[in-house]
């Protein structure tokens, strides 16, 4: 294409490639600035390409909303594997790993969540695809400990769903949230009992 006089290449994309490119934009202005503060003309800029592109690939700044949700489950997946995977101790130990890693590290998607708070439907999608992406970990993390004696659990499926369902109904849905130290304690508590840990 020759526009005065110069050669400029106009540069295209795989669907795929470009459809990630907007989510990863998306998933970076609405953890920065909230959900609501964000419009389809921030991101399309954000990325310099035309607000229509956009709606090409999604029908609303809903649907971009799941598809972040989405990156976001699959990250939050892949650091629970890689301190299971890491951990070298007992299951107890693990889990206490994973619960200090989870409540004492800031959460990227805290802004975004808060900026959710009217909208009940989009949290609970957020917290159900957080639940289903994590519950055959820690599933696995609970035979593992049935396996090493850290605790007995005779419904290690059930227990994980119970955990998780609980845990992340508190963490999205709790106002007035006591420090990050006394809850992960509690949760610590709380959950060692339900699997069967004697004090």
């Amino acid at each position: 294409m020759n526009v005065g006089g110069s050669s400029v290449a106009r540069v295209t994309k795989q669907p795929d490639e470009r459809k990630q490119e907007i989510t990863i934009a998306a998933r970076k202005l609405f953890c920065e600035k909230g959900f609501d503060e964000t419009t389809i003309t921030e991101i399309s800029s954000y990325l310099g390409i035309a607000q229509g592109l956009v709606y090409h690939y999604f029908r609303s700044k809903m649907d971009i909303l799941y598809a972040v949700v989405e990156e976001l489950a699959a990250d939050h997946v892949m650091n629970v594997e890689k301190i299971i995977l890491d951990s070298q101790g007992t299951a107890i130990e693990c889990l206490r790993l994973l619960l200090k890693n989870v409540y004492m590290c800031g959460c990227e998607e805290d802004i975004l969540i808060e900026s959710l708070a009217e909208n009940q439907g989009a949290l609970e999608y957020i917290r159900i695809k957080m639940v289903t992406s994590i519950a055959p970990l820690l599933t696995a993390l609970i035979e593992r400990g049935n396996e090493d004696a850290s605790w007995f659990c005779e419904y290690p499926k059930e227990s994980a769903d119970f955990v998780l369902h609980g845990f992340s109904a508190y963490s999205i849905f709790s106002d007035n949230k006591p420090p990050k130290e006394e809850v992960r304690e509690a949760f610590e508590d709380i959950i060692i009992r339900i699997l069967g840990v004697k004090a």
